[in-house]
């Protein structure tokens, strides 16, 4: 592996562990693709209902609305939002309650 790369993985028994240097890597499109990995796992185990696809469909939705609300507050460029809908840029994206 190079030394400079901004990835770093560990495989042992049991996990494959991934290190990303975070200057490196946009943590929104990181978590995205944390999100399709998440959903390719559900599907590889073929245990999902119905009811739990929607769930997880719904998750990444708001997951991904609250990322795009963050960058449109970020650029300036949130001014049709309405005032319920503006969020803190700093925040973290919350998990489906």
């Amino acid at each position: 592996m190079l030394s400079n790369s901004p990835f770093t993985i560990t495989v042992d028994d049991v996990r494959i562990t991934v290190s990303v240097d975070r200057t490196q890597v946009d943590l929104d499109e990181l978590l995205q693709f944390v999100d399709f990995l998440r959903l390719q796992t559900f599907l590889q185990q073929n245990t999902l209902r119905s009811e739990e696809i929607s769930e997880l469909a719904d998750e990444i939705k708001r997951k991904a609305w609250q990322r795009i609300k963050r960058q449109l507050v970020a650029t300036g460029k949130a001014d049709f939002l309405p005032p319920d809908e503006l969020v803190d840029v700093n925040a973290p994206v919350q998990a489906a309650p």
